[in-house]
């Protein structure tokens, strides 16, 4: 054999890693998750390879499996870390076998996966080279000649047999290769113009996103009608391409960033992702909440935020974001931006926390204290009688609570602010991270504890198992009567009828973390992370 590919021993390094990788397990997520009940939403739009089933279109990018069921015309859950997906390996090649019923994948590293569809599945089936797989031609699709079963892989050696039930990769001589391995082998590019005559007079502007940026064309597929084709691009979207009007339309899937900083609904059955400003795209994306539309914000392009996004709201016909580089406005209607720093009368530029105002303004809290900024931008800041980080904001008609790192004020009306003592002297500890309402209560979140405003009286610190469990504290949330808190460590809700809490732990139920915010929404729950937004059908748990 060869000395660049080692004969796979495929399936009992695959058990292995499967046994072991269910033992690491917790009973929680053995026992209850399905594939269907979470899903991480991150950036997609690095695709490097595709391949087509009978009804769906499989992307594979660096952070997941995007998948596209073109009969029914809209997106699918993709599959990611949470459901074995490679993560951290870069996809080079996938085909899928009708065979086997199963997407193949390789990778750079030389690694062979196969994905179940129907059962949402990885299987890890060890090297198959030690460099790059390049292209991955099932068996089935072949003469019959060259068998029924198994894959046929090209490296940077040439051609090799995989069986599809163990035994060595065997090389196959170059004088031997069937037309369709031949073609197999050739650029993207070169397969397109083969496949269409009319893709050469398209090609400089078939790539070109909105911002008139062209990305790498990588991979493509035919459709299932003739004349049309699905282009993968590297950096852009998805394409369907209609060779008979010269004609590509995108279909975006997923966030403009990897990570999540803050999440946010924007009443209308939308919800905004704000990037954690990590990355080589920085900014906030908008996607509907079944995930089928898109639209994205890139900082240095269209005026979104270029740091993390710390908080975002809706008022009036705008939308606000805080963030490191000032307080931002996008006009719903003209999809215009507009930025307010202390050169345009904030306490300082870094913007924490964000409330609506009646009059389609908002209250900002910033590095240096609250301020308004109304609807027309007016900016009027607004002393606490000390210069101190503003990193929480609740308005109860006509007094704004501020939580900060003095503690928790309240803000009156006629502008004079007092600390949020109780009769007895009692109020959380600084600092005050985030402030939320509930029927008859107000909480506060401290790093780490709650503390329950009752109208007269402040109840806590109150400490359960549930929140020691999620680190350090960083967002308060509530959906009518349940209370949610995310930590470093994961989220946790309060049933309101028990009082009993309930832990997602990061490593189980949430990939990664810290998580940053938490964003119930109806039957799901959005955690943000630096992986991107995890998606939790929690109302499905016993």
């Amino acid at each position: 054999m060869n000395a660049c590919v080692r004969a796979p021993r495929f399936w009992t390094a695959a058990l292995a890693w499967l046994l072991a990788g269910a033992a690491s397990l917790p009973a929680q997520e053995r026992a209850f998750w399905r594939p269907e009940d979470r899903a991480v939403l991150t950036a997609f739009h690095e695709i490097e390879a595709l391949a087509r089933d009978e009804r769906r279109i499989y992307a594979a990018t660096p952070r997941g499996l995007a998948i596209y069921d073109f009969v029914a015309a809209r997106w699918e859950l993709p599959s990611t870390e949470e459901d074995g997906y490679p993560v951290g390996q870069i996809p080079t090649a996938t085909a899928f076998d009708p065979a086997s019923r199963a997407v193949w994948l390789a990778t750079a590293d030389g690694a062979l996966f196969s994905f179940q569809a129907d059962l949402q599945r990885w299987d890890a089936w060890g090297p198959a080279a030690t460099g790059p797989i390049l292209r991955i031609v099932p068996a089935s699709g072949l003469p019959a000649a060259w068998g029924e079963s198994g894959l046929y892989v090209l490296t940077r050696a040439g051609w090799y047999r995989v069986a599809r039930f163990g035994g060595p990769a065997e090389p196959v001589p170059a004088g031997r290769l069937p037309p369709e391995l031949v073609r197999a082998a050739e650029s993207v590019e070169a397969r397109i113009s083969g496949a269409d005559p009319f893709f050469a007079a398209v090609r400089g502007t078939l790539a070109l996103d909105a911002m008139l940026r062209r990305w790498p064309i990588t991979d493509y597929v035919a459709d299932d009608r003739p004349n049309r084709y699905w282009i993968a691009t590297r950096g852009g979207h998805l394409l369907h391409y209609d060779s008979r009007f010269m004609r590509a339309e995108p279909r975006p899937f997923g966030l403009l960033t990897v990570g999540v900083q803050s999440l946010a609904a924007d009443g209308a059955g939308g919800i905004w992702f704000g990037g954690d400003g990590r990355g080589t795209r920085r900014g906030v994306t908008w996607g509907s909440d079944r995930m089928q539309a898109w639209r994205y914000y890139e900082a240095g392009i269209t005026g979104a935020p270029a740091g993390p996004v710390f908080d975002m709201v809706g008022s009036g016909a705008a939308t606000w974001f805080a963030a490191p580089d000032g307080l931002h406005r996008l006009d719903l209607e003209t999809q215009r931006w507009r930025r307010w720093t202390e050169a345009d009368g904030l306490p300082s530029a870094t913007a924490y926390a964000l409330e609506p105002a009646p009059d389609g303004g908002v209250w900002v809290g910033t590095a240096a204290g609250p301020a308004r900024v109304t609807a027309d931008g007016t900016v009027a800041a607004v002393s606490l009688g000390a210069r101190q980080p503003a990193r929480a904001l609740l308005l109860l008609r006509d007094t704004l609570w501020v939580g900060g790192d003095l503690g928790v004020f309240w803000l009156l009306a006629d502008g004079v602010a007092y600390p949020a003592t109780d009769g007895a002297g009692a109020a959380p500890p600084a600092p005050v991270l985030d402030l939320a309402v509930t029927a008859g209560a107000v909480w506060a979140l401290a790093s780490d504890a709650l503390w329950r405003w009752d109208g007269q009286h402040w109840d806590g610190p109150q400490r359960e198992v549930a929140l020691e469990g999620l680190g350090r504290l960083a967002r308060l949330r509530v959906d009518g009567p349940v209370v949610w808190v995310a930590g470093s460590g994961g989220i946790a809700h309060r049933d309101a009828g028990t009082g009993t809490w309930r832990i997602y732990r990061v490593g189980a139920t949430i990939p990664r973390g810290p998580v940053t915010d938490v964003l119930p929404e109806r039957e799901v729950v959005y955690a943000a992370t630096p992986a991107g937004a995890v998606r939790i059908a929690w109302t499905r748990l016993p």
